[in-house]
């Protein structure tokens, strides 16, 4: 069994049969809500999913423009979606949220800097008061990220690092639940800027925290991303085994 086979089986059942944690619920995921799928993720590397045999086919020309963002769709599901992303040099995909979703993030090589927000629960003179949580660098050592609806759903990611002279790009597997397409007819995401907002003083919710209000606006025209072939293992018979649990 390769170990995208079991990444994917673990995800299914993390997610299947009424998992612990729903998007409707304030409980927050913990690591022991998701044991088994943490620990396959902080074994889970590059060649798992043979990032560097698929970044091999979307070298472009110098005279062409490249996309900052390179995709590699891994695995779909009812219930999930896995993924790759690529950042290329100076790279960054813009502050933009996960509406209603749970998500895990594993950077695979180079290195990658996080910047999450969190959502206000008392403040509700706007939607979008947010509490910026610290930056991070991430790479391959580093532990699984989450996401959830109620806590770290907004951020950015940037390019920080690349691998090797020869790998000069940073990659981070992304699943997400429920996938993108169960939200029928709704956008995929929305992006943001951030801008300073004055704190009220009877709050004490942030206080140590850096407080911000998120502006709306549409993704900006200096990011886009293109797709690399997927090469791992193969994925058509890892979804006929996944009909059998």
């Amino acid at each position: 069994m390769s170990f995208l086979e079991v990444l994917i089986r673990t995800t299914f059942q993390t997610f299947s049969n009424g998992s612990k944690y729903s998007s409707a619920s304030s409980k927050l995921p913990t690591r022991t809500d998701h044991t088994n799928l943490i620990e396959v993720l902080e074994q889970f590397t590059a060649k798992d999913v043979s990032v560097h045999e698929s970044m091999m086919f979307v070298r472009k020309p110098p005279t062409v423009r490249r996309a900052p963002v390179t995709y590699i769709d891994v695995f779909d599901h009812a219930l999930f979606t896995v993924g790759v992303f690529i950042l290329h040099p100076n790279a960054v995909i813009p502050l933009h949220d996960h509406p209603g979703m749970l998500g895990f993030i594993k950077v695979l090589c180079g290195e990658i800097k996080l910047t999450s927000y969190t959502k206000l629960k008392k403040l509700s003179t706007s939607d979008h008061l947010v509490v910026c949580e610290e930056s991070q660098i991430l790479n391959s050592l580093s532990p699984p990220t989450i996401l959830t609806p109620h806590e770290r759903n907004f951020h950015q990611l940037e390019f920080a690092k690349g691998e090797s002279e020869e790998h000069q790009y940073a990659a981070f597997l992304d699943i997400l639940s429920p996938p993108y397409n169960s939200f029928s007819g709704k956008p995929e995401c929305n992006y943001y800027y951030p801008t300073k907002y004055s704190q009220p003083s009877d709050q004490d919710e942030c206080a140590s925290k850096p407080l911000l209000e998120l502006v709306k606006h549409s993704c900006p025209r200096e990011f886009w991303n293109d797709a690399a072939p997927y090469l791992g293992p193969n994925r058509k018979q890892i979804a006929e085994k996944l009909k059998k649990l």
